[in-house]
């Protein structure tokens, strides 16, 4: 089976970014030749192509060769699933996300961590919130990525207020918040202009010693533009150079 649309790679900048684009595509397609050519694929097989697939850019295939794992017979497991919900989550398949939910629950590992984390991140991509957070709020146990997974979705789909909030909650439940958690809030922060919050994160990023990773530093000077705080900016650029 040909590729969709293996040329889909965003436009790349850099020569070097172009050629590792063109890199990927010929192992994408040596993979998929291979897998073409075993005669009896065993679940290693289907779930490395699904993972690569997914890893890579290439959401749709993803999902159609889970499709045809499924129609081959295969049972799923707690592994394969975070790998196509995630393409669900990116391609905002819906339909095809709550069908996945649904052998979730079949096969008994809607409680499974990476797989909750998946789905939580899921239907907050596709704009359903309730489902998001009723899903969060079940999960007996929550990881750090638990948070995140629901935290970021608040943070990048326009719903700041609502993930200040959750940072709130989770600090409060004795969750040592990531720099992935702390640029979510920093994002926020600015976003909603509760430059307050946004200086606490500040404050949590020093303390976590997360305040040189340059991603991070970007959306601090951000922050502090948004606030009108130029000596922050200054100070922030000098320290980063």
């Amino acid at each position: 089976m040909e590729l969709l649309h293996y040329t889909k790679f965003i436009q790349p900048i850099t020569e070097f970014e172009s050629e590792r684009a063109r890199a990927i595509v010929r192992l994408i397609r040596l993979a998929r030749n291979l897998f073409d050519e075993v005669p009896q694929r065993d679940f290693t097989s289907w779930f490395a192509l699904i993972s690569e697939y997914s890893q890579s850019g290439f959401e749709e295939e993803a999902i159609m060769l889970f499709d045809q794992m499924l129609l081959s017979g295969w049972k799923c497991t707690e592994l394969i699933f975070p790998s196509v919900i995630k393409a669900c989550s990116i391609t905002k398949n819906l339909s095809k996300g709550k069908q996945i939910h649904g052998i979730v629950i079949a096969t008994g590992f809607e409680f499974d961590v990476f797989v909750a984390n998946s789905l939580v991140f899921m239907y907050e991509s596709c704009g359903v919130f309730i489902d998001s957070r009723k899903l969060f709020n079940e999960m007996p146990e929550k990881s750090v990525a638990s948070w995140n997974a629901l935290l970021s979705s608040y943070a990048w789909n326009g719903r700041g207020k609502k993930a200040l909030d959750l940072f709130q909650e989770m600090v409060r439940s004795g969750i040592k918040p990531d720099e992935r958690c702390l640029w979510s809030i920093v994002h926020a922060s600015t976003g909603c202009g509760n430059y307050i919050q946004g200086r606490r994160a500040h404050g949590f990023l020093i303390k976590l010693g997360y305040d040189s990773d340059s991603q991070l530093v970007n959306a601090l000077v951000h922050l502090y533009k948004s606030a009108g705080e130029a000596a922050m900016v200054v100070s922030l650029k000098k320290r980063s150079m």
